[in-house]
């Protein structure tokens, strides 16, 4: 089982008897192992939700991380992982995702590719991006 000292970076943390409803806005790193209920507003900041976490709420932040079970929607300007002891419902938009095996997920994903990213990748238009195909054919005509 992962224990609070595997997973605990710099930051805040809420322990497992804490029971949080409402909104719960922050300008720090936060870990969750108690229960929350309601709206978590990190918008620059990584939630973790630790292994005896269980949070029913729509997340903001730049980064989230789960262990224990996340029920609600996931809005992250980076990433989302699900470690294989984590559980989310809900959709989820993104620009990256890491699902390990053994994690459980039910919702959308929507991968928000961001402008630099599809400059890089040679696709900064949707023309730019599509094959070419090649001009069609014409009809041959078989003389008697």
């Amino acid at each position: 089982m992962t224990t609070s000292a595997d997973f605990r970076g710099e930051g805040a943390l809420l322990g497992k008897t804490i029971q949080i409803q409402g909104e719960l806005t922050g300008e720090e790193d936060l870990t969750i192992d108690g229960q929350l209920r309601g709206t978590i507003h990190l918008p620059n900041q990584r939630l973790t939700v630790g292994p005896l976490g269980k949070i029913q709420a729509n997340v903001t932040a730049r980064e989230v991380v789960v262990y224990g079970q996340l029920h609600g929607n996931i809005q992250v300007q980076d990433r989302v992982e699900i470690k294989k002891s984590g559980s989310v419902l809900g959709d989820m938009k993104l620009a990256r995702i890491s699902i390990e095996d053994g994690a459980y997920f039910k919702g959308n994903i929507d991968i928000q590719v961001k402008p630099a990213a599809m400059q890089a990748a040679g696709a900064a238009s949707p023309a730019a991006a599509a094959p070419s195909l090649p001009a069609p054919a014409k009809p041959k005509t078989v003389g008697s």
